[in-house]
């Protein structure tokens, strides 16, 4: 991946918690088509979170750390598996693993 220097989604978001509406669409359609083009190719991305949506130089999202990307998974596939930051995990999913 080139050099990604506009820092990631995190970093922006705690210094200005409300974007404007026409920002989050532009990163959430981002997302969603770079997601869209993963699962077309039966690969899921196990660890979306604000720390792994980094922007390039002209603002557009760029997703790294494809470590625990889980791939030949058909549309009604299970993984079987938790992957994830506890930070960002439904409390309840953490309740069914202790």
């Amino acid at each position: 991946m080139e050099l990604v220097s506009g820092g990631d989604l995190f970093v922006h978001f705690t210094q200005d918690p409300i974007f404007i509406e026409n920002r989050a669409k532009f990163y959430g359609a981002e997302i969603c088509l770079t997601l869209g083009y993963l699962h077309e190719r039966n690969i899921i991305y196990r660890d979306l979170k604000l720390e792994n949506l980094l922007l390039d130089a002209d603002g557009h999202i760029k997703i790294p750390d494809f470590g625990l990307c889980k791939e030949h998974i058909s549309y009604h596939s299970t993984t079987g598996t938790f992957y994830g930051t506890p930070e960002y995990t439904n409390p309840k999913v953490l309740e069914k693993d202790n």
